[in-house]
């Protein structure tokens, strides 16, 4: 399933970056156009939105099918790894704060009832949001909390890891008003800068296309290593 939602978003984002890709090449100085240059802008802005879609939606579509395995398949709270129990118990327990103690108290003694009987494991959908805080340490974070087999990078210096945390910004900063779609998209071009250096290509400025492949290739790896959590049944104790 995640695999799945993901090569569909994947083909959306792929379909609108050729889009931007050719809109770069207009020249609008050649009368009228549909699309002038303050639009070309915001349409070059847009595609942050599009990737950070895409990055909230494999996180969540990941661990949705993990816990939908674990459902099916009919695994109890004994069976599983602890690290696994103790990030459903956090699942379980997230929001809580707010709560009085009786209520907590109260769904204390359900979810220890769910455990001594040999309940299925199981989550509420709803308490899987993350609102705009994806980045790649976070990412890394609940592949650790997961027991995923995810490889950890130097995020300081990965580009792929440069280029989510930058997404992540660019969404919140259109996100939460701080700057328009023009503003954002005002120096920003498809190609970026490369410069080569001893045989190698080096990335001086992040373009848009830059952007998209380093969230693909990111992204499709962490999928791999949640689609071998599955298979090989690492979830198990």
């Amino acid at each position: 399933m995640v695999r799945e939602e993901f090569n569909l978003r994947v083909e959306e984002i792929e379909r609108y970056y050729t889009f931007l890709q050719n809109i770069e090449q207009f020249d609008y100085t050649q009368g009228s156009q549909l699309i002038d240059e303050n639009l070309a802008k915001i349409l070059k802005a847009n595609g942050f939105l599009l990737l950070y879609n895409l990055i909230e939606s494999s996180v969540y579509h990941s661990i949705i099918e993990i816990f939908e395995e674990l459902k099916n398949k009919k695994i109890t709270y004994q069976s599983i790894t602890p690290q696994l129990k103790k990030f459903w118990l956090k699942t379980k327990f997230k929001n809580e704060e707010a709560q009085t103690h009786q209520s907590i108290s109260q769904k204390s003694f359900v979810y220890i009832e769910e455990i001594i009987n040999n309940f299925p494991i199981d989550l509420l959908i709803k308490t899987i949001d993350y609102g705009g805080t994806i980045t790649p340490n976070k990412i890394r974070q609940l592949s650790n909390e997961l027991g995923l087999s995810f490889k950890e990078f130097s995020y300081k210096d990965y580009p792929n890891g440069k280029a989510l945390t930058n997404i992540k910004a660019k969404r919140n900063e259109l996100a939460h008003g701080k700057y328009s779609f023009g503003q954002i998209g005002r120096n920003l071009s498809f190609s970026g800068q490369t410069k080569e250096v001893n045989g190698e290509i080096k990335i001086i400025e992040f373009g848009l296309i830059h952007f998209k492949e380093f969230t693909i290739t990111h992204l499709s790896e962490f999928i791999n290593s949640v689609e071998d959590y599955i298979k090989g049944k690492k979830y198990a104790n």
